[in-house]
C-alpha cells in the first residue's frame, strides 16, 4: 500500500475522483482508494456529490461566457487608457468577477 499524502487540496483530490470516476468506479470504491489521503480524505458523502456531479455531464471547468469580442475590445481600451489599471476595477467596469 502506498504512504498516506501528508499534503493534498482539495482540488487534488476531486481530480482523482474524476479519473477514478472515468475510469466507471463506483463512489464507494473510490473513497477507499482514497485512503492514501489517509486524514485530509473528503468524506464519502463529498465523493458521492462528485461523482453524481460528474454523471450528470458537470465539468471541472466553467465555461467561459465572458470572454466575447464586445467584452474584450472593452477590456483592452480600459488598459490601454490606463495601463495601471487594477484588475477589480477591470471587473467592475465590465461586470464581472476575477476570481
Amino acid at each position: 500500500m502506498a504512504a498516506p499524502l501528508n499534503t493534498c487540496t482539495t482540488l487534488e483530490q476531486r481530480d482523482f475522483v474524476q479519473f477514478l470516476w472515468a475510469k466507471n468506479m463506483a463512489a464507494k470504491d473510490i473513497h477507499k482508494e482514497m485512503a492514501m489521503y489517509g486524514g485530509h480524505c473528503l468524506s464519502h458523502q463529498a465523493i458521492h456529490n462528485w461523482v453524481q456531479n460528474f454523471s450528470e455531464g458537470w465539468t471541472i471547468c466553467r465555461p467561459v461566457e465572458i470572454a466575447t469580442p464586445e467584452t474584450l475590445q472593452r477590456v483592452e481600451d480600459i488598459v490601454l487608457s490606463d495601463r495601471r489599471v487594477i484588475i477589480d476595477a477591470v471587473a467592475t467596469a465590465i461586470g464581472c468577477s476575477h476570481g
